[in-house]
């Protein structure tokens, strides 16, 4: 009976948003499942425990690593265009040309930036011809948001139901392809709500807006940033309805690396595409200075 609890999350999983709790803490809860499980089966030497102890580990590898595996299939057609986004953290205190650095290392077209800054747009804004940037003085630039591409942008406003201090619309005239770009960096979901954190409820409930915002936009979207969103949540596969993950086109593993939740093993930094787009050679990488890694991938039409 322990070797099939393990396999019920897959129906319970999206029941309440607070199961989305209980995915973040996954890797955390299982751990402490099978030390529990391996400390009785040596206690009273019962070896058909550890039938039970493989089913956690199989599962729990299927919950949290699986959604990291490539998809597969063809590369973008000519070449795609090279999208990156990145957390640079707002309180970074190393020199702005080394964070600059590591994210331009990406060889972005398209880059979108949370938690902007001043200085590393000064950093960043040389680099490219286009820039839309949402940078409030005397805020804390954790909210901060910004846009920066090879090719022309226009900023306009976000969809109704989705809050202007979540990000940037802005349309691209990419060549031969006009794209609405969702910019965004969501607050966290968590247990102690505040302007860095709301509830899991609430968390869900943005990400259902943001998701059929995308629905009723007329141009290809993409969706891009800091989302906070773990990609086993009930919320990630809300936005996997709509748009297609496009770090599938290589091994993406966790973004957040934060002292107090590296051990979550989450990946909250996204890049969704089109239904029907293809992405290859997508990737992480570290940023100097950020508790986040970043993301980076090609993608556009597939051939």
């Amino acid at each position: 009976m322990v070797a099939v609890v393990p396999w019920a999350w897959f129906v319970v999983r999206d029941v309440s948003p607070r199961a989305d709790a209980v995915a973040l803490l996954w890797p955390l809860l299982a751990l402490g499942v099978v030390i529990v499980l391996l400390a009785v089966a040596a206690t009273l030497r019962w070896t058909g425990l550890l039938v039970a102890v493989a089913s956690w580990v199989v599962v729990s590898a299927v919950v949290v690593v699986l959604p990291w595996r490539p998809l597969g299939g063809p590369a973008p057609r000519s070449g795609g265009i090279r999208v990156v986004a990145a957390n640079t953290y707002g309180a970074n205190r190393r020199p702005a040309a080394a964070v600059a650095a590591d994210v331009l290392a990406q060889h972005p077209s398209l880059l979108v930036v949370s938690e902007l800054s001043p200085r590393i747009d000064a950093a960043l804004r040389r680099a490219f011809p286009h820039r839309a940037v949402d940078l409030t003085s005397g805020r804390d630039h954790r909210a901060d948001v910004g846009v920066y591409s090879d090719f022309p942008l226009a900023r306009t406003g976000l969809p109704w139901g989705v809050p202007a201090e979540h990000g940037l619309r802005v349309v691209v005239e990419a060549p031969g392809q006009r794209l609405v770009l969702y910019a965004i960096h969501l607050q966290k979901p968590g247990v102690r709500p505040s302007s860095y954190e709301v509830g899991f409820r609430t968390h869900q409930k943005l990400v259902g807006r943001i998701a059929d915002a995308v629905q009723a936009e007329k141009e290809p979207v993409l969706l891009a940033g800091d989302l906070n969103l773990a990609d086993r949540t009930g919320g990630y596969r809300r936005l996997t309805g709509v748009l297609d993950d496009a770090m599938r086109g290589g091994w993406a593993g966790p973004t957040s690396h934060r002292a107090t939740t590296r051990w979550l093993f989450a990946r909250i930094d996204h890049i969704f595409m089109p239904e029907g787009w293809c992405s290859a050679s997508s990737r992480t990488f570290a940023i100097t200075g950020s508790d986040h890694r970043g993301v980076s991938t090609r993608l556009g039409p597939c051939p």
